[in-house]
């Protein structure tokens, strides 16, 4: 299940995160999950806070569902976009070979370790073969509670590929760092993007 505390940041602040978030630019990782997906594929948005993404794969062209265990900001992405969205958290999450990409910007880091480590491999097999999973989470060590009462992660990039190593069938096909681009200068960013080879 989700941590509770931040679970309810985000409830009591879904308003303010919306407008906070939905300016921020993607385009760099829009397009680097874009280009390895089937035209008109399927894509799950794990985490998918108010829609921003959702609405903008929508746009081009992707069959887009999502995942948001904060009824207030699903509800919202409800509204926004039109989208399917399941009331569940990362943690829940069941599919078997349905999805051809699975997006998780920003949102598994506010996981513990054990949880992330134990999401993971249902991640993977939500997919199809041959089909992409994203992740970014916060570069850092450790875990950490911020004053707002939300629950963080941090990693670094090895612990990322040497988690990956671990699951069957999965390699990763691109990683970088990007700044933040919501301005916050001492935040960095670890993009990974993962493939479902077959068996």
């Amino acid at each position: 299940m989700p941590d509770v505390a931040t679970l309810k940041y985000y409830e009591d602040t879904y308003q303010e995160y919306d407008r906070f978030s939905s300016s921020i630019d993607m385009s760099e990782q829009w397009k680097s999950f874009e280009s390895m997906l089937p035209p008109g594929g399927r894509v799950l948005d794990l985490g998918c806070g108010t829609g921003r993404d959702i609405k903008h794969f929508l746009e081009m062209g992707f069959i887009v569902e999502g995942l948001e265990p904060s009824l207030a900001m699903a509800n919202c992405a409800r509204l926004k976009t039109g989208a399917k969205i399941f009331d569940l958290a990362a943690e829940q999450i069941a599919f078997v070979e349905e999805y051809d990409g699975i997006w998780a910007c920003a949102s598994l880091m506010h996981m513990c370790k054990p949880a992330f480590f134990d999401t993971l491999p249902k991640i993977v097999s939500s997919l199809k073969t041959g089909g992409h999973f994203y992740f970014s989470l916060k570069q850092g060590v450790g875990e950490a509670r911020n004053t707002d009462g939300r629950l963080f992660s941090f990693y670094k990039m090895d612990e990322i590929t040497d988690l990956v190593s671990l699951i069957a069938n999965t390699q990763i096909v691109k990683q970088w760092v990007s700044k933040d681009l919501a301005g916050r200068s001492e935040t960095q960013w670890l993009n990974t993007i993962v493939k479902k080879s077959e068996s």
